[in-house]
């Protein structure tokens, strides 16, 4: 079981989503299906291949796990936006957001989906708090760049990206941003 993982993690890696739904198989019928990392990687597996619903009820499975919990719960949240339920999406990812030590793959989540239901006044927030909890990441700072020039404030997301750049001056995203302002002005 520990190699057809690795198997399906490599194909998953590669891009590859079609074979890994096929290497995955086997660990479905396996003793191993029951541990949870299991669950969580069949259904990063279904997810990858548009099988949305096969993947809610594996990453369901998965978050009844305490060290899966927050991950499975950021991808239901995720499932349930790609779905058009924007509010339950963003309501299962403020309830990860919450938590201490949250990934940050929910905070990045919900900046999506507040900002896919116009709320950008939220996403502001949750980008300025990404920015507190990881103040030296230059991921965060782009971010907080992209939710500024999407609220149209080009001087704050000049900044925002200026600081990503100052963190990580190869932090592509960050000059891109830079670069876009630039062509606008």
């Amino acid at each position: 079981p520990g190699s057809r993982a690795l198997l399906v993690r490599t194909y998953l890696a590669s891009n590859q989503p079609a074979r890994a739904l096929e290497a995955v198989q086997p660990l479905l019928a396996s003793p191993q299906a029951a541990d949870p990392s299991t669950q969580l990687l069949i259904a990063e597996t279904y997810l990858a291949n548009g099988q949305l619903k096969a993947a809610s009820q594996h990453f369901d499975v998965a978050s009844k796990s305490p060290q899966q919990q927050r991950l499975a719960q950021v991808r239901m949240g995720q499932i349930a936006l790609a779905s058009g339920d924007l509010a339950g999406g963003i309501r299962q990812l403020e309830e990860v957001t919450a938590q201490e030590g949250a990934p940050i793959q929910a905070d990045l989540a919900l900046i999506a989906g507040y900002t896919r239901s116009g709320d950008s006044a939220k996403a502001l927030q949750v980008a300025q708090a990404l920015v507190a909890k990881q103040p030296k990441s230059a991921m965060a700072y782009q971010v907080l760049g992209a939710v500024h020039g999407s609220r149209r404030e080009y001087a704050a997301a000049r900044t925002a990206f200026e600081k990503a750049l100052a963190i990580d001056g190869a932090y592509l995203p960050a000059a891109a941003g830079l670069a876009q302002l630039d062509l606008a002005d």
